[in-house]
């Protein structure tokens, strides 16, 4: 019997001045589900901690930028991996890109991070949800 998993990550749809949106692409070889796909950047909340201060220290730590979370625009996506007993809660934040240079040569979970016109997104290759989770933050950034 496989035990069930539930994480709560936070996560960031960081748009630009050229409303651009930041995706980072993931080093998981382990993980079927995530390992070369794109996704929004973000992680998971540690104890004491406000999501919106772990979205702005992981968006620190993932890719070296700082940004302003729209904290009114928070948003709640849920999907479940059956195959692997999977929950996860996404507490997702629109945010606007505020200062610095991407950089996520510190960070080993992931190979590539750049901005993205909209249009050029391709979800054959992002994470599950990311269209819907971007199509609603879009009212806000």
């Amino acid at each position: 019997m496989s035990s069930k998993k539930l994480y709560i990550p936070v996560l960031g749809i960081i748009a630009n001045t050229n409303r651009q949106i930041l995706l980072i692409q993931r080093n998981n070889p382990e993980s079927i589900y995530s390992h070369l796909k794109w996704a929004f950047p973000g992680g998971e909340i540690e104890f004491g901690e406000h999501p919106n201060e772990t979205l702005i220290r992981e968006i620190r730590e993932e890719v070296g930028i700082e940004i302003d979370p729209i904290e009114d625009a928070l948003f709640i996506e849920n999907h479940v991996f059956t195959v692997s007993s999977t929950q996860v809660i996404l507490l997702c934040y629109p945010a606007l890109y505020k200062s610095g240079v991407l950089d996520y040569s510190k960070d080993s979970e992931i190979l590539n991070a750049k901005w993205f016109n909209i249009e050029d997104i391709d979800y054959n290759v992002c994470l599950p949800k990311t269209k819907e989770i971007l199509e609603k933050a879009l009212k806000h950034i």
